[in-house]
């Protein structure tokens, strides 16, 4: 059977084949050489830059916590935003559905104010005729010289108070009373067309004011949340590069 070979490092061989200090230089004592070559100063310079070492890889791992956790934050927000964002938007669809539904009102509401301000051009011009039917009437009935007739005109005071008065009804014939009829008539319509007219208009203003207030609130509040996802995001990218920067530098000490 052959014997077994021992492996010894080549390190403890050459240690223990190199020449002593006291061989290579008589009367050294090797003792002294160690001490010599271990001083007290290059142990302590050691020393220090050792724990300087240290020092600053302990520094930065503490600047790459803060980094990344202020990653993770800025991260966290960023997320938390877009959620946000995903409510506004839907908030958004149902304010743009509301501004079609008020837009389509108000088309037809100024398509009806188009329509009442054209009957009340028509009515007016039908209360001006019936009002120069009746004046010349009254003329011709005037210098007829019927005192009673004569004496409810002076009394009056005005045309239209004239028109109110049952004793020049009375006074009158039935082709006349058919023109005063029309002239109340028109008087009558024409009155609740403006009123009617105004409401129109007032309701019109109105829902302009609705509709840019929303628009507007809309866009105001897009901007913000859009400016603020921006500034949110360079914060997280900066500090992403900050924190790669860090981790670099340490890795090569």
């Amino acid at each position: 059977m052959r014997p077994r070979l021992v492996s010894i490092p080549l390190a403890v061989v050459a240690l223990a084949l190199a020449p002593s200090a006291s061989d290579l230089v008589p009367g050294v004592d090797p003792g002294g050489v160690a001490r010599a070559a271990a001083s007290p100063e290059r142990l302590e310079r050691l020393r220090e830059r050792i724990v300087a070492t240290e020092g600053r890889v302990a520094r930065r791992k503490g600047r790459e916590r803060v980094l990344t956790t202020d990653v993770q934050r800025f991260g966290d927000r960023i997320d938390r935003m877009a959620e946000r964002i995903a409510e506004l938007q839907t908030r958004q669809d149902g304010a743009q559905r509301d501004l079609d539904a008020s837009t389509a009102e108000l088309e037809r509401t100024q398509s009806e104010l188009r329509t009442q301000r054209r009957r009340l051009v028509r009515l007016r011009g039908r209360l001006a005729e019936s009002r120069r039917i009746l004046a010349a009437r009254l003329v011709e009935l005037y210098q007829a010289d019927k005192p009673d007739l004569v004496g409810v005109v002076v009394d009056s005071q005005g045309f239209s108070d004239l028109l109110e008065r049952a004793e020049f009804l009375q006074k009158i014939g039935q082709q006349d009373r058919r023109v005063v009829g029309a002239v109340r008539n028109a008087r009558t319509e024409a009155a609740s067309s403006e009123r009617r007219l105004a409401q129109l208009e007032g309701s019109q203003r109105a829902a302009a004011r609705r509709i840019e207030g929303r628009r507007n609130e809309i866009a105001t509040v897009r901007r913000r949340v859009v400016a603020t996802r921006t500034a949110v995001a360079a914060d997280r990218a900066d500090r992403a590069a900050l924190l790669r920067s860090v981790r670099g530098s340490r890795q090569t000490d």
